[in-house]
């Protein structure tokens, strides 16, 4: 006799990657370096006129090394966030695991819309759409299909 609330015996295998996450992948990589372009572009431009048209001083000197150096950590910050999506676009799989969900929360940023996060078990966090996190209840086992580097959860379904 079959009991009702088993975990299948597949817990964590991969299945292939599709056309529209590849592209959606493809897509959310160069999102932000073209608003961080923009940006960086503009700082440059700033302190470049200042760099050149103020009197030579050691405070001069300090501020555009500070700017630089906020200029390179925002380009690191974003070549981590591009390997992660060229890692998930190159590996061409979609990690799938039932998974117990131990917290779901909402984080609203400051300018912008929220990001929903679900914890689990094991696998730990992952980030969910709004739809998939206002359909999520503590305690519940799912199945989860999501990028390994990128934490982008594809597809969440209880099994219970």
């Amino acid at each position: 006799m079959q009991q009702p609330h088993l975990i299948p015996a597949i817990t964590n295998t991969t299945i292939p990657l599709s056309a529209e996450q590849h592209a959606i992948l493809r897509a959310s990589m160069y999102q932000p370096l073209k608003v961080a372009g923009c940006g960086s572009l503009a700082i440059i431009t700033f302190w470049s006129c200042i760099l050149f048209n103020a009197p030579r001083s050691i405070f001069v000197g300090v501020l555009v090394a500070g700017a630089a150096l906020i200029l390179l950590a925002i380009f690191v910050m974003l070549g981590i966030h591009i390997a992660g999506h060229r890692a998930d676009i190159r590996a061409g799989v979609v990690q799938v695991r039932q998974e117990r969900l131990t917290h779901a929360r909402r984080v609203q940023s400051r300018q912008g819309s929220p990001s929903y996060y679900a914890d689990f078990a094991e696998l730990g966090t992952v980030i969910t759409q709004r739809e998939q996190y206002e359909a999520l209840e503590v305690g519940r086992t799912y199945h989860v299909e999501y990028s390994q580097r990128t934490r982008r959860c594809w597809k969440l379904e209880p099994l219970d």
